[in-house]
């Protein structure tokens, strides 16, 4: 028996192929440490927003927030694809979020939980809060980028951003009355 145990040569050698592969995709992969955590954290932004949004869609009870979720909606999709395909044409090499981390899963989770008669207020919350942290990530991102492609698609996101927390504080203050 080798020191490999009982994994054959062939498994040895498909194991060395796999992880120079890895290594070789690694070093391939264009752009800095930032555009990467800047894709991946933007990615998994747009993922809330959508699944937010969706859930507002089917509980909200205002017409000016069920509104404001069809644009959430709308608006973080076309970003999320943006973002995919310029991260993939400006070969990133990152994989872009399926799921929600735990502290975005717990937001999603928070608004669930809402009753019926809060679930337009929590919504607007917890929006308001994602809106001014996706805000500071695109506008932060701008400052430190190299990639022209990503830069021009952050400062994109930003103005949706703010347009989205503009939104927000218009049907917040309209509530309020």
């Amino acid at each position: 028996m080798t020191r490999f145990g009982k994994m054959g040569s062939g498994a040895v050698l498909a194991l060395g192929i796999l992880t120079a592969a890895s290594m070789a995709a690694a070093q391939n992969a264009g752009g800095t440490a930032a555009d990467r955590t800047f894709v991946q954290q933007a990615a998994m932004s747009d993922l809330f927003e959508i699944e937010a949004g969706k859930l507002a869609l089917t509980r909200a009870r205002e017409e000016p927030v069920k509104q404001l979720a069809e644009t959430i909606t709308e608006d973080h999709t076309q970003a999320a694809t943006q973002l995919k395909d310029t991260a993939a044409a400006a070969n990133i090499g990152v994989t872009m979020p399926t799921r929600l981390d735990a502290a975005h899963a717990g937001m999603l989770s928070q608004l669930r939980a809402a009753s019926d008669q809060r679930f337009d207020a929590v919504f607007l919350i917890v929006q308001a809060e994602t809106q001014k942290r996706a805000l500071k990530l695109h506008e932060d991102y701008q400052q430190q980028s190299t990639s022209p492609p990503l830069k021009a698609l952050a400062q994109s996101s930003a103005a949706s951003a703010q347009s989205h927390l503009t939104e927000i504080r218009k049907i917040a203050t309209a509530n309020a009355q």
